[in-house]
């Protein structure tokens, strides 16, 4: 007996998806990237689409509203998908829109190297110390506090953190896509 098609969770399923989804992205005259095969890129004259995906979720970025919603049409055409316009979380990054800024954070990930470390989280511009541990000392016993040297002077505990450079502008869309 001889199987057609990959099965969910086998090991040439996601095999089968990106060569399915690589030849849907071409029909739709998108590029992909060979050293990033989760890029796809359409561009003509001034107007581009970028298509980041991971497994089954995805961004869709463009600098035209226009071409952002033809491309979600012909796409809906081809695949089943939930589209949004609001990005909140994706891939366990946590991502906000504030006036005029980008916000991206991972806190669980922060959380479990900071606690396989077993440091505390002090304030948001915490940085790991400069000075190697002291001979005999271990990581379970090393207290940042008596090493002047392993911190920047401190910051108040109701600093802000310095605003992301690349600032989305009016120009820009983004969607967030998931394949049922």
């Amino acid at each position: 007996m001889k199987l057609k098609k990959a099965l969910y969770g086998t090991k040439q399923a996601a095999r089968c998806w990106w060569k399915y989804l690589r030849s849907v992205m071409e029909s739709l005259r998108f590029h992909g990237n060979e050293i990033k095969p989760y890029i796809y890129l359409f561009k003509r004259h001034s107007v581009f689409v970028i298509v980041w995906v991971h497994v089954d979720d995805g961004i869709v970025l463009s600098n035209s509203a226009n071409a952002l919603d033809s491309f979600k049409t012909k796409l809906k055409m081809k695949l089943k998908l939930n589209c949004s316009n609001h990005i909140y979380k994706l891939v366990g990054l946590n991502i906000g829109m504030g006036t005029g800024k980008l916000e991206i954070s991972q806190p669980l990930l922060t959380k479990q190297l900071l606690d396989s470390y077993h440091r505390p989280i002090r304030d948001w511009f915490m940085t790991l110390p400069d000075s190697p541990i002291a001979h005999g000392q271990t990581v379970e016993n090393y207290d940042p506090d008596q090493d002047d040297r392993q911190c920047a002077t401190p910051r108040s505990t109701n600093a802000q953190p310095p605003p992301f450079e690349n600032q989305p502008n009016n120009d820009q869309h983004a969607h967030i896509t998931e394949h049922d």
